[in-house]
């Protein structure tokens, strides 16, 4: 498993981490991982699926 911070995410995403926050809190963006009361952090390849289903969807609605 390939953990990532809010940090990483935003900087491989090019958005600013109140961005990433607020995609988070609206569903737009997979939910972080509690791994303390406090500390959350994101699994790479639930982001890689997220991806990859957004892409499979986009491909299914351009054929329509």
């Amino acid at each position: 498993m390939d953990i990532m911070t809010y940090t990483e995410v935003a900087e491989w995403f090019q958005v600013d981490v109140d961005t990433l926050r607020r995609w988070v809190s609206q569903g737009k963006f997979p939910r972080p991982i509690k791994i303390s009361y406090k500390l959350r952090k994101f699994d790479r390849a639930d982001i890689v699926a997220w991806l990859e289903s957004k892409k499979a969807l986009q491909e299914n609605e351009n054929r329509e």
